[in-house]
């Protein structure tokens, strides 16, 4: 008898648990945007090489609208062709060393000292 009844409520708790919905059916994985948003956060306004070929001056636009909600930034981070970073303050122009001659990509990115934070590197070339 104990055993038929034990039976009878495996195989209700089986009926019940099939017939239930998928409560995760409308939940969907989306990329994070702050690994790789569509759109970079950061551009080049404007670039020119001030005193010679190999130093080069930019004029940076961060796009406000473009960044996460509740991403907040203290200074940029630039880094030369050479590997060489440095962080620079939010204020434009900024200086940057490069190869004369050929094309240089430079990598800049969104830094958040008190968070301990950066956003992602944006790539861009400059051929001077």
């Amino acid at each position: 008898m104990r055993y038929l009844i034990y039976t009878l409520l495996l195989l209700s708790l089986v009926l019940i648990s099939c017939e239930k919905e998928n409560l995760l059916e409308p939940v969907k994985l989306v990329n994070n945007p702050n690994e790789n948003p569509a759109l970079p956060y950061v551009s080049i306004e404007s670039y020119g090489f001030p005193i010679r070929c190999s130093q080069v001056y930019m004029s940076i636009k961060v796009h406000l609208d473009r960044l996460p909600e509740g991403m907040e930034y203290t200074r940029h981070r630039i880094e030369g062709p050479n590997g060489e970073s440095y962080l620079a303050t939010r204020t434009t122009p900024l200086f940057v060393e490069v190869v004369c001659g050929q094309t240089n990509t430079i990598y800049i990115s969104l830094v958040n000292e008190v968070l301990d934070k950066e956003s992602p590197r944006f790539a861009f070339e400059i051929n001077p």
